[in-house]
């Protein structure tokens, strides 16, 4: 016997047409065909049976009528036998006897789906890679136990006489045979044969495009038996494959992966509970919905892709998708959604094939139209997923608890029931299912949700009472939410949807709309939809925006942002240490893909006391800050969202925080609001008082150019008052839930501004840095640390500062008045033989001293300048405030 030998295998795992890549090591004890196959049924079925237990919870939530199912491709490597058919078709060869041989109505439905089904999936997917004969075995008996979700699998095996084989299992119940399940993942296991041994490269768009094609197939009229239910076929899809009523909704960059199913995670069996076990579902479903979109506007996109791929695989995606939709148009430089090729799919964050690793939070939404009574008008289910991400793709589901903000549509504090202040995650899932009442005397409007975990914030949109209530149950079929015309006073605004053959406009209200499209096989059909937003003023009509939408089967939920898509240019950075911040929601799923790989990224992390190293900081979100160490300057501009009408909300966690002014105009920081968990919105100087938030924020200014590098490699952090847009800043969160900083739309921006007179600013500047640090006395301050009053210093980075010395370390130093009061004050990381200027500035009528060095030595007073040159790399001074 030949020793052992083991195969790697590529097992593209589908949950009912959900497939996913992930490689399993296959151990047989030789090259014998049926060794072979053997083992890769042992593999389908342990397989099968850990991701039974990990969408354990998910299926549960499903149609009871609707049979989840893995249809699997396991892949040997080397090379065929096999001959190229006729054409590249394929031959579909049964087994007649013996335990491969289906029952004779089974085979027979079988070969009436593959004969009816055969010019679709040739006008979709195009000819075969490699023709010939696909061997279809009966499945079932080598299942064993069924496991709940294990289905058939392509195989493909060089050293077998057929290299090609579809092993299918029976789909059936007490009743009988479920033919519709059975057409639907029949297809899927076709598809799959007709790519063979050449699938495309990674998960998002191997299981994007052939569970789009599926959709695509199965609905299209005709191609599949005419015995079968289509109503129970759309059923299956609509259940199991396609998120296109809310793609637009759930397209997040939570999203961004490179697995579907993450390595650690295959093999692991979560407990009973209410977790998803991950973002499985999800991640299929957004892939093929975006995958679909293509295919609407181009029916032959996946055909004129994979011609090109089986030719040049490796041909960069994107050069593929571009030639792909120009072939299928037939014209050059075509656009999907009215937008080319690399620009559209970098907006479809399922097709961001990369990891990504750090903290990772989406967040599916969905209206609820079912089972509604009582006062039910907007009933919305919120479902998070939240979990970290290593350098390898391993998800660690986590533990956390969000709390929901909710925000009416004037931007004020909404308060929902008890039970939906918070969501509590375990295993990586929770959710709540708000009920928004009727605000408006039956009218929908607007509210927005912030759901954030960690220093993560996601904002949904949800139109409360556009889709059904507990008085007009039967659910709208298009809806939606509006932005950014919330300065536009005086206007009215209306939503027109139109397409080849109809149009329906209907009313905004309270920036929300809903409406039931009762023309056009609206709901059952998929097309290209236009949509414009119309505002009217003074009784003229002008139209605000245009949409391209290639909207699927079902409703359609979408959010019309006005004027919020532009260039957001962050400025020139300089050589060595900066810190930047990002403005607006950038399109680029990391702060890698804006500074480029040449830049050193690190973002700190209060939840372990430490700087977090790209890559290992996570999705790129508005109103993060990172340090970036440089080589050259550089000038950068990215793409991104912005609505300077809307306030912004960035979360922080407990300790230090690096973040941004997300807006694109300058915000002086008296006008933020801070929220804890659930509680009411706070202002910033109320926050301060409450000890929710440190008194102060820190900008970064660069220190000298460092001997060495000939850059400058540290630099200092001084108090900041006002941001500019996009500015970045340390502040610290004294709450133990962490805060969210809600920052101010630019047209309720004020500039406030309060100081005591009872506080002096020492100003050190020298070799061309600066810092300052401030001492002062105040009626509630203590001898020791006060939270409201005490400003401590940011993690150090080495820079010229000016620190004073206590409990903690700081750069604001309060004492109370009422006796003489003496500060102990350190210079630190001067420059030896650089000359330094020390100055004393605030006005009182207190005597304030200053003794450079020892007591008896030098005085500085107010208004005056000390000048030294550094002989050590710290100079300590002691001040002296009178009571």
């Amino acid at each position: 016997m030949p020793s052992p030998r083991t195969f790697l295998v590529t097992a593209l795992l589908c949950v009912s047409a959900l497939t996913s890549a992930t490689v399993i090591e296959v151990k047989v004890a030789s090259s014998r065909s049926n060794d072979r196959v053997a083992a890769a049924d042992q593999a389908v079925r342990q397989f099968s049976r850990s991701v039974t237990g990990l969408t354990r919870s998910e299926r549960s939530r499903g149609p009871k009528r609707v049979q989840f199912s893995l249809p699997t491709s396991i892949i040997f490597p080397g090379t065929s036998s096999a001959t190229r058919g006729r054409d590249n078709d394929i031959t579909l060869q049964f087994d007649t006897s013996g335990t491969g041989a289906f029952p004779t109505d089974y085979r027979t439905l079988l070969e009436a789906i593959y004969t009816s089904v055969k010019p679709r999936l040739d006008a979709v997917f195009g000819d075969p890679f490699v023709g010939g004969t696909v061997r279809v075995v009966n499945y079932d008996a080598d299942i064993g136990e069924r496991d709940a979700v294990a289905g058939g699998y392509f195989l493909w095996d060089p050293a077998a006489a057929v290299p090609a084989q579809i092993r299918f299992p029976i789909y059936a119940d007490g009743v009988g045979i479920k033919a519709e399940t059975v057409a639907v993942n029949f297809v899927h296991c076709l598809l799959l044969s007709y790519m063979g041994n050449r699938t495309l490269p990674n998960d998002a768009w191997r299981e994007g495009l052939v569970r789009a094609a599926t959709m695509n197939i199965c609905r299209s009229a005709g191609a599949l038996p005419a015995t079968l239910d289509s109503t129970a076929i759309e059923q299956v899809l609509a259940s199991t494959y396609d998120l296109g009523s809310t793609y637009e909704i759930n397209n997040q960059k939570g999203l961004i992966c490179r697995d579907f199913i993450a390595p650690n995670l295959r093999a692991v069996n979560l407990p009973i509970g209410g977790s998803t076990g991950g973002l499985y579902l999800v991640r299929y479903q957004m892939a093929g919905s975006a995958f679909q979109k293509v295919l609407i506007e181009y029916p032959t996109f996946a055909r004129e892709l994979l011609s090109r791929y089986y030719l040049a695989p490796a041909t960069s995606l994107d050069t593929l998708g571009q030639q792909a939709v120009d072939a299928a148009a037939g014209l050059a430089n075509s656009t999907v959604e009215g937008q080319p090729w690399a620009a559209w799919s970098k907006y479809q964050y399922i097709l961001q094939s990369m990891v990504a690793p750090g903290f990772r939070l989406m967040v599916k939404s969905f209206p609820i139209t079912g089972g509604l009574s009582g006062n039910d008008f907007g009933v919305f289910a919120f479902e998070a997923h939240a979990f970290k991400v290593d350098r390898a793709g391993n998800e660690t589901l986590g533990t956390d608890t969000i709390y929901p903000i909710y925000w009416g549509t004037d931007f004020q504090r909404v308060f929902a029931s008890a039970q939906d202040d918070r969501i509590d995650v375990a295993q990586g899932y929770g959710s709540v299912v708000p009920n928004f009442g009727d605000a408006f005397g039956g009218q929908p409007y607007r509210i927005a949700v912030d759901l954030g975990a960690q220093d993560e914030n996601v904002r949904l949109l949800a139109p409360a009472g556009a889709v059904a209530t507990a008085t007009s149950p039967t659910p709208k079929n298009f809806y939606g939410c509006v932005t950014g015309v919330e300065n536009l006073g005086g206007a009215t605004f209306e939503v027109r949807v139109s397409w080849t053959g109809g149009s329906v406009t209907t009313p905004v209200q309270n920036f929300a709309f809903g409406t039931q499209v009762a023309t056009g096989n609206w709901t059952s059909s998929q097309r290209r939809v236009t949509i414009e937003l119309l505002g009217t003023s003074q009784g003229q009509t002008t139209t605000l925006m245009t949409r391209t939408i290639n909207k699927a089967p079902g409703p359609l939920q979408i959010d019309l942002k006005y004027n919020s898509f532009m260039a957001l240019g962050t400025g020139s950075f300089s050589p060595g240490l900066n810190l930047i911040g990002l403005s607006g929601e950038p399109q680029l799923p990391t702060a890698s893909d804006k500074l480029g790989t040449g830049a050193l990224i690190a973002r700190w992390n209060g939840g372990v006391g430490k700087y977090d190293l790209a890559p290992n900081i996570g999705v790129s979100r508005a109103g993060q800050g990172y340090f970036a160490r440089l080589d050259n300057s550089l000038v950068t501009n990215y793409f991104g969202s912005v609505d300077e009408t809307i306030p912004v909300s960035v979360k922080t966690r407990p300790g230090w925080n690096l973040i941004a002014n997300p807006t694109d105009h300058t915000v002086t920081l008296s006008n933020l609001q801070v929220v804890v968990a659930a509680g009411f919105p706070r202002t910033y100087a109320d926050a301060i008082a409450a000890t929710v938030i440190g008194p102060q924020m820190f900008q970064f200014i660069q220190g000298a150019a460092d001997p060495a590098s000939g850059v400058p490699e540290t630099g200092s952090l001084l108090p900041v008052t006002v941001l500019g847009p996009g500015q970045a800043a340390f502040v610290r969160i004294l709450a133990p839930e962490g805060a969210t900083l809600v920052f101010p739309p630019f047209s309720s921006n004020r500039e406030q501004q309060a100081r005591s007179n009872d506080l002096y600013r020492l100003n050190l500047t020298g070799g061309g840095e600066q810092s300052f640090g401030e001492i002062g006395v105040s009626r509630t301050a203590t001898s020791g640390w006060d939270k409201a009053e005490d400003s401590e210093l940011p993690p150090t980075l080495g820079g010229l500062q000016v620190s004073m010395a206590n409990s903690r370390r700081y750069v604001r130093e309060m004492r109370r008045i009422g006796q003489t009061q003496v500060y102990n004050v350190t210079l630190e990381n001067l420059r030896v033989g650089t000359e330094y200027e020390l100055a004393l500035a605030g006005s009182s009528s207190r005597a304030i001293r200053v003794f450079v060095g020892a007591k008896g030595g030098p005085r500085l007073n107010l208004g005056e300048t000390y000048k030294f040159r550094a002989t050590a790399k710290t100079k300590r001074i002691r001040v002296m405030v009178a009571k």
